[in-house]
């Protein structure tokens, strides 16, 4: 009997606390008189604010807390490219790709036209520490060699072995 009086009991709290649940529910959805409840005004002005807020714009040479360097920006300001700090060392093509790579989501070596950009954009602006070296690309000439670049006076050559050739590392990515 005593079992099925906690069985009751606990039924009717049960019960209880799903219809208060269902009132305080009810209450913040809408009031009476069909005003928007307080979560939905309070939603809006979260919404405003943010729709208030202006985008973040970057140009070329900003630099990220982590060092990290922009040496393109799209018109938009809100998009572009973004170097490391800092060389890799000097590996050949293969061991370049996965040193690139090893930085994390959409980190790589740089497309032929990219290191141009960072030649033009941060190194002749004294920008990003470049010792003048000749840096991989991404962008293969032929099955056996790939494009590089010499900061020393810009040239661009695809004449580098993938295999016997070490050149310095810039990892890029897009924002």
């Amino acid at each position: 009997m005593k079992q099925n009086l906690n069985k009751k009991l606990i039924t009717i709290l049960s019960m209880l606390f799903f219809c208060m649940g269902l009132l305080i529910s009810f209450n913040t959805v809408a009031k009476p008189g069909g005003e928007p409840a307080a979560r939905e005004a309070g939603d809006a002005a979260l919404q405003s604010q943010i729709d208030g807020l202006a985008p973040v714009t970057y140009t070329v040479g900003d630099t990220f807390p982590d060092g990290r360097i922009v040496f393109y920006v799209d018109v938009s300001g809100e998009h572009g490219l973004e170097a490391q700090p800092f060389d890799e060392g000097n590996l050949n093509w293969y061991e370049a790709g996965t040193a690139a790579d090893a930085h994390g989501p959409g980190w790589r070596l740089p497309t032929k036209s990219e290191l141009d950009l960072m030649y033009n954009n941060l190194y002749l602006q004294g920008l990003g520490g470049f010792p003048g070296l000749s840096y991989w690309s991404s962008t293969e000439f032929s099955s056996d060699l790939a494009w590089g670049q010499f900061f020393g006076d810009g040239s661009q050559l695809g004449n580098f072995d993938k295999d016997i050739n070490t050149l310095s590392v810039r990892a890029v990515r897009a924002f």
